[in-house]
């Protein structure tokens, strides 16, 4: 996981440790890093039992999804089905509603 990470990207990990954010939250957390000109989004998923401490330190940011305990499949259409209400609240689109 370590060797795919970019550098110039804002690494996001999917963790059990992470904090939990509403989909609001969620918009002005990543409306904030784009003002800030970041554009470039890694999201890397972690395992039933999360990532090695020592791998978390890697992380910009660590994103408890839920509480449950997703397959990596089921967590990927969640993400981006999160990533697109995030950027429909972002430009003013009543998506989220």
């Amino acid at each position: 996981i370590e060797k795919a990470l970019r550098k110039d990207a804002y690494k996001v990990f999917l963790d059990i440790k992470g904090k939990e954010l509403t989909t609001e939250e969620l918009s002005a957390k990543f409306n904030n890093l784009l003002d800030t000109g970041i554009n470039k989004f890694d999201f890397i998923i972690g395992g039933a039992y999360g990532f090695d401490e020592a791998l978390l330190k890697k992380a910009d940011f660590v994103w408890k999804l839920s509480d449950l305990t997703f397959n990596h499949q089921m967590v990927r259409l969640i993400l981006m089905e999160q990533v697109y209400r995030i950027f429909s609240i972002i430009n003013g689109e009543s998506y989220h509603h």
